[in-house]
């Protein structure tokens, strides 16, 4: 049995900016701002507890396909996007500066979300996108703290073997037209994630590769912005009182035994 599950929150990114807040909703706070590497930490609509922290990763140079921490590029009412130091960091442009796998910056771009704890991921959000906006999900299911475990990882070892082990693949999703491209747009996407019930701490929201798995969806370069996520709390397991009847049947033979003791003497 389980405890019944409750919502987590809604984080919208577009008011955790370090300056601004939506009513309801507390300012976002950022950590070292302009510096690759740097994080930003928000609450959920109609909290002030800044229960997730969000970073990002990519190639760490345009010849060295492995990832090390990245520019958390804020787009604004467009959402996050990622600049890896390959793309140049703070100084790449658009479209850059989106999460994005274009085949020139090695390495997908990657954004890390850390709760505060446990969650079962149901919604991600997008703002601006072009070409395509196609996802991997992946949540870290191993031991110990992940974001030591992406650092000079690559494609092959991030969800396989040594330290990297723990990530695990969750799904790659898709818009609606996964063929066909389309021009810059703002409208937002949401994609309803997780069917499976996954809970985790850390979450990985990757530009879709086919290099962590879960087949093929199409070649198309996608370029997006996250614009925020959905969670619900992981269920809490509550123990299951012994049933009477195994009572019953321990104490029965409690009784028989006594009695066996008895007659033999």
């Amino acid at each position: 049995m389980a405890a019944p599950v409750a919502i987590a929150g809604i984080w919208d990114f577009s008011v955790c900016n370090g300056s601004t807040t939506a009513p309801g909703t507390a300012a976002g706070t950022a950590t070292n701002a302009g510096m690759v590497g740097n994080r930003y930490g928000c609450a959920a609509t109609g909290t002030t507890t800044r229960d997730l922290e969000v970073s990002a990763w990519g190639a760490i140079s345009a010849t060295e396909n492995v990832f090390g921490t990245a520019f958390v590029s804020n787009r604004g009412l467009d959402g996050f996007g990622v600049s890896s130091q390959a793309e140049g960091g703070p100084a790449a442009a658009s479209p850059s500066d989106a999460l994005d796998n274009d085949p020139s910056s090695l390495a997908p771009n990657l954004i890390l979300l850390r709760f505060g704890g446990a969650v079962i991921l149901d919604q991600v959000t997008l703002g601006w996108s072009t070409s395509d906006a196609d996802l991997t999900i992946m949540a870290y299911t191993g031991p110990g703290t992940p974001s030591t475990f992406l650092e000079g990882k690559d494609l092959g070892t991030l969800t396989s073997g040594g330290a990297g082990g723990g990530w695990s693949l969750v799904q790659n999703v898709g818009d609606e037209a996964p063929d066909t491209a389309y021009a810059a747009s703002g409208t937002r996407i949401d994609y309803s994630v997780n069917a499976g019930g996954v809970s985790s701490t850390y979450w990985l929201i990757s530009a879709y590769s086919s290099g962590f798995g879960g087949g093929e969806l199409d070649s198309l370069i996608d370029y997006t912005n996250l614009l925020g996520v959905a969670a619900r709390d992981a269920p809490v397991p509550v123990p299951v009182p012994e049933p009477a009847t195994s009572i019953l049947v321990a104490t029965a033979v409690l009784m028989i035994g006594r009695r066996r003791s008895g007659a033999g003497r």
